[in-house]
Parts: structure tokens; C-alpha cells; sequence
């Protein structure tokens, strides 16, 4: 077998696995995720998988990293309930949104926009770090503080 036709049929394969994955009601994004994976796990192997096993190979490992990302999903969510969402100070469900707004503008504009950059936008404490040009340390402990003021501020209301 030459080396494009085994490439195509890895393509073949990858996107067989991805139509299944969605198919069993994940995203596509992490269906296209542990498609990639696969590869790489493919690709990371020291030995050779016989080509008439190459197929079913694949989809074991799809299966199991899709097991796996569920597991990490569930494990992760339950230590936000415990952790974060117990506390009955920090409930924005019951918050409104003009009562937000309103302790939002009593921040600083440095409180609010590292409080935008890290829940509106998402970004990591790291990126954070980066283009405001601050130590991880230093950010950490601004959203920490700011979190506090808000939380404060919502308590006024």
C-alpha cells in the first residue's frame, strides 16, 4: 500500500469518527478534538497497527477519550457546585441585571476590565497577564479583590 493511500484512508477513518461522536451527541468541536487526538495517538505509538485493524483501533481510542472528556466534564462541574456555587453569597441568578450594572460601574475601571477579560471574554489568567503586562500573582489577587467589591456592592443593593 502506498503512503497517500493510507493517508486518505486515515482521513476516511478521522471523519467516519467525527460523524459518530456527533452522531452519539457531542459537539463538534470535541468530536474534531478527539478526532486529533486519535492522530496523535497514532502518531505517538512505537509500534505499527496492521492495517486491517487500523479502523477499529481508532474508534476504540475515540470511544475512550470521549469517555474520558465526559468523566473530566462531570468531575470538574461537581467541584464548581461545591466549591463555587454553594456559596450563598455569590449568586447572580437572583441578581438583576440592572443591579449588576449598577455595581459593576462602582468598580474601577481597572476592577472592571480584568473582571470583562477574565468572565465576559474568557481569557486565562495567563493571557491576562500578558497584555496587561502584570505577574499571574498580581492578577490573581486583583480578581480576587475585585470579586470581593462586587460581592460587597451587590450585598448594598
Amino acid at each position: 500500500m502506498k503512503i497517500h493511500e493510507y493517508e486518505d484512508y486515515l482521513v476516511k477513518v478521522s471523519k467516519e469518527i467525527m460523524k459518530y461522536l456527533i452522531k452519539m451527541g457531542l459537539s463538534e468541536a470535541d468530536a474534531k478534538d478527539i478526532s486529533q487526538d486519535v492522530f496523535v495517538k497514532l502518531l505517538e505509538l512505537d509500534t505499527v497497527i496492521p492495517y486491517d485493524k487500523l479502523r477499529a483501533w481508532m474508534y476504540q481510542v475515540a470511544i475512550r477519550t470521549s469517555i474520558d472528556k465526559h468523566r473530566r466534564r462531570q468531575t470538574y462541574d461537581r467541584i464548581l457546585q461545591e466549591r463555587y456555587l454553594s456559596l450563598e453569597s455569590w449568586q447572580l441568578e437572583q441578581t438583576e441585571p440592572d443591579d449588576l450594572l449598577q455595581a459593576l460601574e462602582g468598580l474601577t475601571s481597572y476592577e472592571q476590565t480584568i473582571l470583562m477579560m477574565k468572565y465576559d471574554q474568557q481569557f486565562q489568567i495567563k493571557e491576562m497577564a500578558l497584555i496587561l503586562n502584570l505577574s499571574e500573582g498580581k492578577i490573581k489577587t486583583d480578581l480576587y479583590r475585585a470579586r470581593q467589591t462586587l460581592k460587597q456592592q451587590l450585598k448594598e443593593k
